[in-house]
């Protein structure tokens, strides 16, 4: 991406943000939230582990599959939510941490039983 094509992407979110604070009492929160979270969001594309990455590392760790990855907004922490199908039908959540690819929290049942031999 030019560097121009960033700068309007950047400035046209600032602009967004501020028209949003300056009228944060004629909206109801929630409508600013969400103005704001995806703000925050396009704004943080630049800074964030690709999507593929994440299922590239969960495929050479885990036997299964992805079925969905979703990009949220933890009070400005950039999260990668990861449902995960594992091979006996059983369904994993990875949380990864998504400006550095870490995987820092997950939830399921026989998680061992999904991990690839280490070689």
């Amino acid at each position: 991406m030019s560097c121009l094509r960033v700068f309007c992407s950047v400035f046209a979110m600032v602009v967004t943000l501020s028209f949003a604070t300056s009228t944060a009492q004629a909206m109801p929160n929630t409508i600013l939230n969400a103005m704001q979270n995806s703000a925050l969001l396009v704004l943080a594309e630049q800074e964030r582990v690709p999507p593929q990455q994440i299922q590239e590392y969960l495929e050479k760790k885990y036997y299964g599959r992805m079925l969905t990855i979703e990009l949220d907004n933890d009070d400005g922490l950039l999260i990668y939510e990861v449902t995960w199908l594992g091979n006996d039908d059983q369904i994993v959540e990875f949380h990864f941490n998504a400006r550095t690819g870490e995987l820092f929290w997950m939830k399921g049942i026989n998680i061992r039983k999904l991990e690839r031999d280490k070689p």
